[in-house]
């Protein structure tokens, strides 16, 4: 795509080429419409969908000093083959107190499309990521394709994104993940593993979607431009989509092994395309986002943007009200990367006069980031008597929010659900407990309905603590000629318990533990100890159990050579029983869990 290689439609008609390289600028206006969203780690959010949100005006990171970069492309010296990427070039921001989250720097890996380079089509404001990556403090990554072709790689120039046939461990994904851990590797740069994300156009869109699906651990987003629908072949694109939305669900899926799928409850999405691009389709973009759609669980409407001048986002929403999905159309564009306005002019494959789509996708990330918590809250707890308990908190809200309210949750001997605890910037409130031990969380909830992650109180104590004792009704059963079950009655206010034999510990927090590794028809001794929250201790009193014997199941009469000939006899006790019986003897022996003994009762040989 977008090749002049073996794909015979990537070559843009000279109209279409001077259409993108004209001079028009697309305002973007709001429409204040509020969609509510939920942090599957720590927190549900509202997202208002506003001219300020698609222009990249920050509203929920804050400014945090960081060992400032160049400010310039640096081109690697390794190639990270096999296959060999043909050079990498790595942005690392010079600004030294840009607009992190968390206090820890984003990685963008920005994959160009087919034909182009790294150094010819994307850096030095070519997909015009610079910027972007001051303000957010974000290293971007710009690798350039692996060249030739190869049984998979049908397009020379073209990143390897053919087909459904993909793995961990296999293709361009190699080189391109070895790429990514080697920079995350650099202490230097402050790489947040829990903010990575993957962008690209046309073949390059194509890939970043394999490396989501294949690596999900790796990439919080992913973001694709004019992108085939997954698993589509070469010939595929400029036809509409062969491809089911469930096929992309299935595919995505399968090239993780499915052993990664978990990660997709927080990864997010975010595709853009130009509704005039003949090269590969609008429908493939529609059909890889109904399927993410899937994929997700993103299935609720969470609001459109207008463009001014033609185009929309539409935004898709989780069950939790998460904001997942991205969905950008861009009116009067074609097959192109939309690096917007300040891009290098005419550079192919680049419109520099629509939406600045390096502004808009990496603020999308940064404010819907699911893998990152954004809040601060702390809790403490103290107690003032002997029947009561005062618990406190203070949190900050994402930007443009204020705590509505605090949620306290205490389990003991009174449990407390309290989701009226307080509001603003700190709380505290003294409730009437019963004694004993306590532990508990503090939840702040904005006034957007975004939920923080729970404060986790130290355990506390009021009161006196009643006494503890040990636990009753013990039984001791041999369950086997090797191993013993010991079963109990709880002992109340105890959270585990302690059985010992002699020098061996078994430690459990229910009413059960079996001892293994013992000898057939053996009696052996335990006491089981209550341990309370507080380490407290009670002890039982000795109480014996009794292995099972063994039994034989089976009985062979031979003469001791005709019990070695016949393998029941390994050389040395052929020796040991004709030394002492005679090789001729006839002997009966018998078959005890598996091994053979001269012994009725099971006993070792004679």
């Amino acid at each position: 795509m977008a090749s002049s290689g073996r794909l015979a439609s990537v070559i843009f008609p000279i109209a279409v080429l001077r259409s993108l390289r004209g001079k028009k600028t697309i305002n973007l206006a709001p429409i204040g419409k509020s969609i509510q969203g939920d942090n599957d780690m720590q927190m549900k959010k509202t997202l208002r969908v506003t001219a300020a949100l698609l222009l990249g005006i920050s509203v929920s990171a804050s400014a945090f000093a960081l060992t400032p970069g160049s400010g310039t492309w640096v081109k690697e010296t390794a190639t990270y083959g096999t296959p060999t990427l043909k050079d990498a070039y790595v942005y690392v921001p010079k600004n030294s107190a840009p607009e992190v989250l968390v206090g820890k720097r984003a990685l963008m890996l920005s994959l160009h499309g087919c034909g182009m380079t790294a150094p010819t089509s994307v850096i030095d404001k070519r997909f015009n990521w610079e910027a972007t990556a001051e303000k957010y403090g974000m290293v971007v990554v710009a690798p350039t394709v692996p060249s030739g072709t190869s049984a998979t790689r049908v397009a020379g120039g073209c990143w390897d994104w053919f087909g459904a046939a993909h793995n961990r461990n296999s293709r361009d994904a190699v080189p391109l993940l070895k790429l990514i851990d080697a920079i995350k590797a650099r202490s230097n740069l402050d790489i947040d593993p829990n903010q990575i994300y993957v962008s690209g156009l046309s073949s390059g869109a194509g890939e970043a979607h394999v490396l989501g699906c294949s690596f999900p651990d790796y990439f919080a987003g992913v973001a694709p431009n004019a992108a085939p629908t997954l698993g589509a072949e070469a010939g595929d694109i400029s036809v509409p989509p062969k491809r089911s939305a469930q096929q992309v669900v299935d595919t995505c899926r399968a090239i993780n092994g499915n052993q990664f799928n978990t990660y997709f409850n927080t990864q997010i999405y975010a595709a853009v395309y130009g509704d005039k691009d003949y090269l590969v389709l609008p429908a493939h973009n529609v059909r890889n986002v109904e399927g993410m759609k899937q994929l997700y669980g993103a299935t609720i409407d969470g609001g459109k943007a207008s463009i001014d001048g033609g185009g929309s986002v539409q935004y898709w929403n989780d069950n939790k009200g998460q904001v997942r999905i991205s969905d950008m159309v861009v009116a009067g564009m074609g097959h192109a990367w939309p690096a917007g306005p300040g891009a290098t002019p005419n550079t192919a494959w680049v419109d520099s006069t629509r939406v600045n789509y390096p502004v808009y996708v990496t603020k999308f990330f940064f404010d819907n980031n699911l893998r990152v918590n954004k809040w601060k809250i702390s809790c403490s707890v103290a107690v003032p008597n002997a029947t009561s308990a005062t618990v406190s908190a203070s949190a900050t809200a994402a930007a443009g929010a204020t705590i509505a309210s605090y949620k306290v949750a205490l389990q003991g001997k009174t449990p407390v659900n309290d989701t009226a605890a307080g509001s603003g910037v700190s709380m505290s409130k003294t409730y009437t407990l019963g004694n004993g031990p306590y532990t508990g969380t503090v939840t702040a909830v904005d006034s957007k309905g975004a939920e923080s992650e729970a404060c986790v109180l130290p355990p506390f104590q009021v009161g006196a603590l009643d006494p503890l004792y040990p636990p009753t009704n013990i039984q001791a059963n041999g369950i086997s000629s090797t191993a013993i079950k010991l079963t109990w009655t709880a002992a109340a206010g105890a959270v585990a318990y302690d059985v010992t034999r002699g020098s061996i510990v078994i430690h459990v927090t229910g009413t059960e533990a079996t001892d293994s590794g013992l000898a057939p028809n053996q009696s052996y001794t335990y006491t089981v100890t209550a341990i309370d929250a507080g380490g407290r201790r009670a002890s039982s009193g000795a109480v014996t159990g009794k292995t099972q014997p063994v039994t034989y199941t089976e009985t062979v009469t031979a003469t001791v050579t005709g019990h070695y000939a016949a393998g029941r006899l390994n050389v040395n006790q052929y020796l040991q029983l004709g030394a002492k019986y005679g090789y001729n003897a006839s002997m009966t022996l018998y078959k005890c869990e598996g091994s053979w003994t001269n012994s009725s009762s099971c006993g070792p040989l004679q």
